[in-house]
C-alpha cells in the first residue's frame, strides 16, 4: 500500500480497509440485485448518446471531427504556403 499524502501509515490503512470495505459492500449489493444498479431507461439514454446504437455516437463523431480538423489544418497550412511562395515569386520578379 502507498503512503497517502497528510496522512499517517496507520491513518492511510484505515481509509484503505474502510474504502475497500465499503466497495465490496456496494459489489455485493449489484450482485444481489442482479438488474442495472440505476434507472435502465437512463442508460440506454447515456449507451445510445456515446455509442449511438447504430446511429452516430460519440465515438464516430469524435473521430469524424478529428479527420475534419486535420483536414482545416492542412489546407491552412497549404494555403500558408502558396501565399509566401507567391509573395516570393512577386519579390523575385520585381527584383529583376
Amino acid at each position: 500500500m502507498s503512503e497517502i499524502p497528510g496522512f499517517t501509515p496507520e491513518q492511510g490503512y484505515i481509509l484503505d480497509s474502510v474504502a475497500e470495505r465499503a466497495a465490496r459492500r456496494v459489489l455485493d449489493d449489484l450482485k444481489k440485485s442482479g438488474g442495472c444498479p440505476f434507472d435502465c431507461d437512463d442508460v440506454s439514454d447515456l449507451k445510445s448518446s456515446v455509442y449511438g446504437n447504430g446511429h452516430d455516437g460519440l465515438k464516430t463523431r469524435v473521430t469524424r471531427l478529428e479527420s475534419e480538423m486535420q483536414d482545416v489544418v492542412w489546407t491552412k497550412r497549404a494555403s500558408v504556403a502558396a501565399a509566401l511562395s507567391a509573395a516570393g515569386a512577386l519579390l523575385v520578379s520585381l527584383w529583376r
